[in-house]
């Protein structure tokens, strides 16, 4: 590539498929402004609503990942077939990234370490820090004081943007 090369990257939600059409429609249009872009893929893409579904409710805190098959409504084992078929991921990764971020979110909001724990799902201190070392290389200590992961953490990603969810219903068998 030439230093006068732009790449422009697209942050998908989790389970979204880009299609060799769009692919060939956005090479296309390669040199559009970023924002048609956007629009463009957004019209084109795939998105698949049990997936989205399985999503929100393994967004809930704190939930395990039977009480999230139990609320949608299907086995443990379907909802992980259909998460890691669509997402390459476990309903199992999805349960511990959303935990994971409200807890560094809490966290770098000044939260008590006990209280963090506690209100993000985990047994104990100790636990969320082997988590928050394993998933950010950092202590939960030094995490606070690392505006780069804070402003990251700040930003929306894959957790129903809020981390937290009120509440939703869900049909029986919504994801069959």
């Amino acid at each position: 590539m030439g230093r006068e090369t732009r790449l422009v990257g697209y942050r998908l939600s989790p389970g979204v498929e880009v299609s060799d059409r769009v692919l060939s429609e956005l090479g296309a249009h390669s040199g559009d402004d970023p924002d048609e872009s956007v629009s463009r893929i957004l019209g084109l893409i795939g998105r698949d609503r049990r997936v989205e579904e399985a999503l929100s409710a393994v967004a809930t805190l704190p939930a395990s990942v039977a009480d999230v098959a139990l609320l949608l409504g299907v086995s443990a084992r379907t909802l992980e077939r259909l998460l890691l078929g669509r997402t390459g991921a476990t309903p199992v990764f999805w349960t511990q990234l959303v935990r994971v971020r409200a807890a560094a979110r809490y966290l770098a909001a000044g939260e008590r370490f006990v209280e963090v724990a506690l209100r993000a799902g985990y047994a104990d201190q100790a636990h969320l820090s082997r988590s928050v070392r394993r998933w950010f290389g950092v202590s939960p200590g030094e995490l606070v004081h690392r505006s780069d992961l804070v402003n990251q953490l700040a930003s929306p990603g894959y957790d129903a943007v809020t981390g937290e969810q009120i509440s939703t219903r869900y049909p029986s068998g919504s994801l069959t």
